[in-house]
């Protein structure tokens, strides 16, 4: 099948390299990677994802349970134009 526009990694940090061999050859090069792993920085996955162009660290607060917290947003400047679709995702 075709590979997804967005994918979200979300699983404990630790067993990020677990899931990176199934991960990575599903997604494509357009896939938009959201990444809410906690320590694990953009160089980091982008060493383990080199196929993809766009790759977004959401980062939540703990607040964010309560409806009443905020999450930061980054990405270098190839993921750039996936802002817009992450910020109205999220």
């Amino acid at each position: 099948g075709e590979p997804p526009a967005l994918a979200l990694l979300g699983v404990k940090p630790q067993k990020l390299d677990e899931v990176v061999p199934t991960l990575e050859p599903a997604l494509g090069p357009d896939t938009i990677l959201i990444s809410i792993l906690a320590g694990v920085e953009l160089a980091s996955l982008r060493a383990r994802f080199p196929r993809q162009r766009r790759i977004v660290r959401a980062m939540p607060n703990t607040p964010v349970r309560l409806r009443k917290g905020v999450t930061e947003l980054y990405t270098d400047l190839d993921g750039a134009d996936a802002r817009p679709v992450v910020d109205a995702m999220m």
